[in-house]
């Protein structure tokens, strides 16, 4: 989309990148007019995509999607500074990568909670049927032939 090209090298996700380069965090040029008008369609298309995003995340649980809302508030605050002119797009950079850290470790964390749960899930409903079983075998009657008395 050529509406981003003056920020296309400025901006992580826009450049491909999972984390921003040393280029990228060390930029201490602040938004010109054009890149203004580029952040403004970045922001629409971020926040397009989120609105859709936030829904398989609540598909996960709810701690996922407000997980995730919040690291799109996070996100949008950043790009209101940059625009505005407060931060750097080095700053951005920075704060962007450190932002994509913490959502990562906050979902590989709510991760590892549901698998706990699930585990323990597990372990109870097997010591439950384990004992639903027990108890039907307490209850069976149990086959003594008759012996024969005189």
């Amino acid at each position: 989309m050529p509406a981003l090209d003056p920020i296309r090298q400025k901006i992580p996700t826009l450049a491909g990148l999972a984390q921003p380069t040393l280029a990228m965090v060390t930029d201490s040029s602040r938004a010109d007019d054009a890149e203004k008008v580029a952040l403004v369609e970045y922001d629409r298309l971020v926040i397009k995509c989120a609105a859709e995003l936030v829904k398989l995340y609540g598909q996960l649980g709810p701690e996922y999607a407000a997980a995730f809302h919040h690291a799109v508030l996070r996100s949008q605050a950043n790009r209101l500074a940059l625009y505005k002119g407060e931060i750097t797009f080095g700053e951005h950079a920075f704060m962007s990568g450190e932002q994509t850290a913490q959502l990562r470790s906050t979902m590989a964390d709510l991760e590892r909670r549901r698998q706990q749960m699930a585990a323990q899930q597990e372990i109870a409903t097997a010591a439950s049927l384990g004992t639903a079983a027990q108890v039907m075998q307490a209850s069976q009657p149990v086959f003594a032939p008759m012996t024969a008395t005189r």
